[in-house]
């Protein structure tokens, strides 16, 4: 794909635990108990999907509104909200887009974004969120295993 002009954005895995003729996590269930998914156990890779996208900047220099079109689209439906607000706003700044148009993109933007959680906003609610939940000790132990989450939410 790189000698296409493509660049790799995003891996999407694919996991399953172990199943034992009909029933999902069937050895997990046998001995250790446990029936469902977890981010602190990993498990095989079964499939995945590879997002692909030609370099923002060059879909920039092309100017061209129905490619830049796409290309955001493409990022809106694959989730890639801080590429498309940077296209977005690069766009604008390139005269592609006017202001309106601008403020359409951040909005459209805006009502696919998920909603933080607490300690995820950058406001003072967030800010005493994170210090609470340091001072309790909460959600310490998910940084070591962080790179076994696997919730998605669509």
């Amino acid at each position: 794909m790189k000698s296409k002009g493509f660049i790799l954005y995003d891996l999407l895995p694919v996991r399953s635990y172990r199943s034992g003729g009909d029933e999902t996590h069937y050895y997990l269930n046998k001995y250790l108990g446990i029936g469902r998914n977890r981010c602190d156990i990993s498990c095989r890779l079964i499939a995945g999907d590879a997002f692909y996208l030609r370099p923002l900047p060059e879909i920039l220099a092309a100017r061209d509104i129905d490619l830049f079109g796409k290309a955001f689209l493409i990022l809106l439906i694959y989730r890639c909200l801080d590429e498309a607000l940077w296209l977005a706003e690069a766009g604008h700044e390139q005269r592609l887009l006017s202001n309106v148009h601008l403020a359409a993109a951040i909005s459209c933007i805006r009502t696919v974004t998920p909603r933080p959680s607490l300690r995820q906003r950058t406001d003072t609610i967030g800010k005493w969120a994170r210090n609470l939940c340091r001072w309790a000790g909460v959600g310490q132990a998910r940084k070591a295993e962080y790179w076994l989450y696997r919730k998605w939410d669509y």
